[in-house]
């Protein structure tokens, strides 16, 4: 779903983070990369976000890109030395758009429900959070229909700005978007 002038990068994880492919336009090098791509082993979710958020803050260049994060993950996070609260707070402050995507295979789900249950609870908040959109798969066929929502969201957004007039420096601030008159919008957006 990559467009000329789009570009990804990739990084697996489990309890260690693996760039596979570095930022790129070049589409069968990240084909490559996703298909070396193994599941296994523990996993440090938050701090292999926290980390990716660090990194593309740090490599931010002074253009107008839009930037998104596509996560493929089932959610449960079982080795991370960064807490959830630690997480979200980098991430609302970033200019990145999460878009979670859940693979919860039922089986795995009714087995440990209490789990998964705060996993999405927290996927779900780190996407509005971000401004993005989180999504729940019951099985990898699902995915590609997933991947194509999130390409259409991302081409039909419009980007707003706001400084603030009296202490520009307070810190994290919540916003509110509306649009009079315009009820067939879908409204998301950062929240502060």
């Amino acid at each position: 779903v990559l467009r000329p002038g789009d570009r990804a990068r990739v990084v697996a994880f489990n309890s260690r983070d693996d760039m596979l492919q570095d930022f790129t336009d070049d589409r069968a090098a990240l084909s490559a990369a996703l298909a070396r791509i193994t599941a296994g082993g523990s996993t440090a979710l938050y701090r292999t976000l926290y980390i990716s958020l660090k990194e593309l803050k740090r490599d931010r260049k002074e253009d107008n890109r839009r930037l998104a994060m596509v996560l493929l993950t089932d959610g449960l996070d079982t080795a991370s030395s960064v807490s959830d609260d630690q997480l979200l707070e980098l991430a609302r402050g970033g200019e990145v758009a999460i878009y979670p995507i859940s693979l919860r295979p039922r089986a795995r789900v009714e087995a440990n429900a209490a789990a998964f249950s705060a996993a999405a609870y927290f996927l779900s908040r780190l996407a509005s959070d971000t401004g993005g959109r989180a999504f729940f798969a019951n099985s990898a066929t699902d995915l590609d229909g997933v991947y194509a929502r999130i390409a259409a969201e991302m081409r039909s957004q419009y980007s707003l700005a706001y400084a603030p007039a009296l202490h520009p420096a307070a810190g994290w601030r919540r916003i509110v978007v509306r649009t009079p008159g315009h009820a067939n919008l879908q409204i998301r957006h950062r929240l502060g």
